[in-house]
């Protein structure tokens, strides 16, 4: 993959179906899909007692740093990694070279499950990465490149039936 895909409407609803399974039949409090630069890029379950975007931030960077200690002692097959808590456990697991998974849980529940029940999260999101990744974006915008200071073309009301402007 070249890099992290732009994500359509119909990304973001398999991506929340796919989510919500997890956390119905795993049990788990909250599932994040993040991207491996630390962006939150998804979340779903009950994350109103936690930062997601700081969790996104610091998972991230807490796998990176581990599967980088992990490739100096020669380990090449490094894809997770679980926090146990007192009261709240985390499961990063890695979907693909631009994407983890993140699980939050009560540390009551068997990491063994959540790991099971992810694994099948992690085959669709992977699959709809795929999707994504081979749809034509070159008529989408990189929001980097937009003026900070003129933004008014890229939130103006469109008339129906109109196609959004590649150009800012």
């Amino acid at each position: 993959m070249a890099g992290f895909p732009q994500i359509t409407e119909e990304d973001s609803k398999s991506f929340t179906e796919t989510l919500n399974e997890l956390v119905l039949q795993s049990e788990a409090t909250s599932a994040l899909i993040v991207e491996k630069a630390g962006y939150l890029i998804h979340q779903c379950g009950h994350c109103a007692d936690f930062d997601t975007t700081q969790v996104a931030t610091l998972a991230s960077n807490a796998f990176n740093a581990t599967q980088f200690l992990a490739s100096l002692i020669t380990e090449t097959n490094f894809t997770g990694m679980y926090q146990q808590g007192e009261r709240f456990s985390t499961l990063i697991l890695n979907v693909d070279e631009n994407c983890l998974v993140v699980v939050i849980f009560k540390a009551t529940l068997s990491v063994g499950m959540i790991k099971y029940y992810a694994s099948i999260a992690i085959k669709c999101i992977a699959d709809q990465l795929l999707i994504a990744q081979g749809r034509d974006n070159s008529g989408g915008i990189d929001l980097a490149d937009l003026d900070p200071t003129n933004v008014s073309e890229l939130f103006k009301r469109r008339e129906t039936g109109e196609s959004a402007s590649t150009t800012p």
